[in-house]
C-alpha cells in the first residue's frame, strides 16, 4: 500500500503508521511512503491518466503492438510499423504504457516520438 508522506514531514505520525502498517499486515499488504511526484514524473503520469480506462476490444490491436515493440522503438515508428492508423494505434500504445504492457524511460518527456519496449 502505497502512502504520500504529509508535505515537509519526513514520516507520517507513529501513531497514524502503525495503524495503517496494521491494517495492511491484515490484508497481507506492506505500507510503502512516498513523496508526492513533481516535474516531469507528474507531467508524464498525468498525460497518461487520461488513457487508465479500456476504450474497447483491444486485445488483437494489442498483440500487434506489442510486436512492433518487442525492440525500443518511437511510438510513432512502432504504430506505422504496427500497421494500425495512426491515431488509433498511439490511443492504444499510451493505453499500454498506462498498463506498464509498454514501458518508457521516466526521465525523458512522453511525446509521440518517445522510445518505448514491450514489458
Amino acid at each position: 500500500m502505497l502512502v504520500l508522506k504529509p508535505s515537509g514531514q519526513e514520516s507520517l505520525p507513529a501513531s497514524r503508521l502503525e495503524v495503517l502498517e496494521e491494517v495492511a499486515q491484515a490484508a497481507g499488504w506492506r505500507v510503502r511512503q512516498v513523496r508526492e511526484p513533481s516535474g516531469l514524473r507528474v507531467r508524464n503520469l498525468g498525460w497518461l491518466a487520461g488513457y487508465r480506462f479500456p476504450a474497447g476490444d483491444e486485445e488483437d490491436q494489442g498483440r500487434v503492438l506489442l510486436e512492433a515493440f518487442r525492440q525500443p522503438t518511437g511510438l510513432r515508428v512502432g504504430v506505422a510499423a504496427s500497421g494500425l492508423d495512426e491515431l488509433t494505434g498511439l490511443d492504444l500504445a499510451y493505453r499500454m504504457l498506462w498498463q506498464r504492457r509498454l514501458l518508457f524511460d521516466r526521465a525523458q518527456p512522453l511525446l509521440p516520438d518517445a522510445v518505448a519496449w514491450t514489458a
